[in-house]
């Protein structure tokens, strides 16, 4: 995915903890994943190292 203000490709910003889905239900599997936080990663870019998106990467 690319910043909007000047089409340089985001970069990985943080990776927050491990976090899981469905842990409290017996009838779905549980899955693990974690919260990735993009931004530009441009010095000239007004939008420089702000969180542009979030993106939920599932541990399979």
């Amino acid at each position: 995915m690319d910043c909007k203000k000047c089409g340089v490709e985001l970069m990985i910003m943080d990776r927050g903890p491990l976090l899981f889905e469905n842990d409290d239900r017996a009838d779905v599997p549980t899955r693990a994943y974690y919260n990735f936080k993009f931004g530009c990663r441009n010095p000239e870019c007004e939008e420089f190292q702000r969180v542009r998106h979030e993106e939920k990467v599932y541990i399979d």
